[in-house]
């Protein structure tokens, strides 16, 4: 069994960040594409959900999320910004999404993300390890030691895991 599938939903994006590990040629060409039904989700521990802007097209996601069997724990990476009180309510019908990692990009991205997300979701936000005391000093009231993860510039690749990107065309909407 594998720790992790990382499905990259689509790679569409309402950011475009330089150091996307989507544009990484070197992780990049080893997607491997795969309509939805042949995915075997029983195969990991872990399913995280990315894109590119997983609530660029919130039909997917849910079509995706649908099939994931429950009691496999799924983590949503997104920007946080699409997010919206309608997305939060259906989402929280899902009981097996285990947080929101919730990309931030620039310090006062989080004025711009529903705060309603803290309340419906554990949520992890994630912020470049050289950042994360600056994001933290400038956002008190909603980033502390505990809520935000720190990651590595360039460090795309974990062991263990496989990189999924679905085929949208076994996918209606």
């Amino acid at each position: 069994m594998k720790d992790l599938l990382r499905l990259i939903l689509f790679t569409e994006c309402n950011l475009s960040c330089s150091y996307c590990c989507n544009e990484n040629p070197a992780v990049n060409s080893k997607f491997e594409k795969k309509l939805l039904h042949e995915i075997n989700f029983l195969e990991y521990k872990n399913i995280c959900l990315t894109g590119g802007e997983p609530f660029l097209n919130f039909e997917i996601l849910l079509e995706v999320l649908l099939e994931i069997p429950k009691g496999i724990p799924v983590y949503i990476y997104t920007n946080g910004l699409l997010i919206n009180e309608n997305y939060c309510d259906i989402l929280s019908d899902f009981c097996n999404i285990g947080a929101l990692n919730v990309g931030l990009h620039h310090v006062n991205q989080i004025k711009s993300i529903n705060p309603i997300i803290d309340e419906v979701f554990n949520v992890r936000y994630l912020i470049q390890d050289i950042r994360r005391d600056e994001f933290i000093r400038e956002n008190p009231s909603r980033l502390n030691s505990i809520n935000t993860k720190t990651w590595t510039l360039d460090a795309c690749e974990m062991p263990n895991e496989d990189w999924v990107l679905l085929d949208n065309g076994g996918i209606k909407c």
